[in-house]
C-alpha cells in the first residue's frame, strides 16, 4: 500500500481468488480494497463490511462506518428475484437485477470523482447464480445515469466472463489484462471522464489466442 492513502474500494460478490488479485492491483494505485460481505457470502481474504445487501439501513450503517473516503464500488453480486414456479420450486434466475440500494448508498457516500465497476458474467465454467449479468448491468447503469452524473461518479463495466475454448495460458492473460483494466477503472479520478463508457470482452487478445 502506497503511503498516501486515496480511499477504500468495496469489493461484493468477488470470488475469493479474482478478489485478492484485484485487491493487490489496486494497492499499486493506493487504493484499499476490502469486502462488503452479506451472511451468505464465502468472503474472501481481505478486511471485512457486513452488509444486508436486501436492507437499506444495513448498508447505509455499513457504509458509514467508513474510516476513509469510499473511491470505488466494484460489484459483482446480482440480486435473482425468486419466483415460485408451477411445481413448488423457486426460480432463482429467471430474473438478475442489479442491487440498486448497493449502488445508490455508495453514490451517496463517494466524492466526486468516485467510480462504481461492475462486473458481469460467470467466473467459472459453470453458471453462478448470483454473478451480475450484462443486461442487469445495461438495465442499472441506464436507471442511475442522472444520480450518478450530479453525484459526479462514473459508472462502467467489464466482462468476467469465462473464456472457453483457449489454452490456459491465453485465458490467464486475458484475466490479467481485465484485472488490470478494473483497477484503472476504480482508481481513476472519473472527473477527467467524458460520460460514461461500457468495457467488453478482451475481442483482440481472444483472436490472439486463437492464433
Amino acid at each position: 500500500m502506497n503511503e498516501h492513502h486515496r480511499g477504500i474500494a468495496l469489493l461484493c460478490g468477488v470470488a475469493p481468488s479474482l478478489a485478492e488479485r484485484i485487491a493487490n492491483a489496486l494497492g499499486a494505485y493506493g487504493v484499499e480494497a476490502r469486502a462488503l460481505v452479506d451472511g451468505d457470502d464465502s468472503p474472501p481474504g481481505l478486511p471485512q463490511l457486513a452488509a444486508n445487501l436486501r436492507d437499506p439501513e444495513s448498508i447505509e450503517a455499513a457504509l458509514a462506518s467508513l474510516d476513509h473516503p469510499l473511491k470505488a464500488l466494484i460489484n459483482h453480486r446480482a440480486q435473482p428475484l425468486v419466483i415460485p414456479s408451477l411445481h413448488g420450486q423457486p426460480l432463482l434466475r429467471d430474473v438478475a437485477y442489479a442491487p440498486y440500494e448497493l449502488y445508490r448508498a455508495a453514490i451517496r457516500h463517494m466524492p466526486a470523482g468516485g467510480n462504481i465497476v461492475s462486473l458481469f458474467g460467470d467466473t467459472g465454467p459453470t453458471p453462478e447464480p448470483q454473478a451480475l449479468t450484462l443486461p442487469a448491468l445495461k438495465k442499472v447503469t441506464q436507471d442511475l445515469q442522472s444520480q450518478v452524473g450530479a453525484a459526479g461518479v462514473c459508472m462502467n463495466g467489464v466482462s468476467v466472463r469465462y473464456v472457453a475454448g483457449v489454452s490456459e495460458q491465453v485465458r490467464e492473460r486475458i484475466l490479467e489484462a481485465r484485472i488490470a483494466m478494473i483497477a484503472d477503472l476504480a482508481q481513476t479520478d472519473s472527473r477527467e471522464i467524458d460520460g460514461e463508457f461500457l468495457r467488453g470482452y478482451m475481442s483482440e487478445m481472444l483472436e490472439e489466442g486463437r492464433d
